[in-house]
């Protein structure tokens, strides 16, 4: 289905897929996704997946569909609108869904770790890639990112005063 969407250049169809597929199609599909040259219109499509608001039941449905919005956004060349979604939020549930989509992001590796090593980061964003690394597999992990994600998190956990920073990098040792 997504090489036709992509044959017949039906760029919005297929970002609709990729924002209601399970996480494992959808990384498929955000593949394809990113071979199309007529972007804008899947972009205003994932940024207004983004913006819609829920209540009640549909709001877990709802923020499913932004965590994988979000992801797509980021692997088009969006990655800045990752990290407000990881800050203090009135509902967890998006933050949530997005790191747990976040562990595996392959292409996103490098920006995580370089967004851990930034001082001006807000504490709950370093506490949430903190998580997201600790929900990441190992085995997906290259050697040298992880040399690299232990020494900022035991940095972080000797140094950090935030509890929740501290804590999240103890579950990443753990866990690792």
């Amino acid at each position: 289905l997504a090489e036709v969407l992509v044959r017949r250049r039906e760029s919005v169809a297929l970002a609709r897929l990729v924002v209601e597929s399970q996480p494992d199609a959808s990384r498929i599909l955000q593949s394809q996704l990113i071979q199309l040259a007529e972007r804008d219109e899947s972009r205003k499509f994932l940024h207004d997946v983004l913006n819609e608001k829920g209540v009640g039941p549909v709001k877990d449905n709802l923020a499913k569909r932004q965590a994988a919005a979000c992801i797509a956004l980021a692997a088009l060349g969006d990655a800045e609108v990752i990290w407000p979604l990881l800050r203090h939020n009135d509902d967890p549930c998006l933050r949530s869904f997005l790191i747990q989509n976040l562990a595996s992001a392959d292409f996103l590796r490098q920006a995580l770790i370089d967004r851990l090593q930034r001082s001006s980061v807000d504490p709950v964003e370093r506490q949430g890639i903190l998580l997201v690394w600790a929900e990441t597999k190992l085995a997906g992990v290259s050697s040298s990112n992880r040399a690299r994600v232990v020494e900022i998190a035991m940095k972080l956990y000797l140094d950090e005063p935030n509890p929740g920073v501290h804590s999240a990098a103890e579950l990443l040792f753990r866990r690792w």
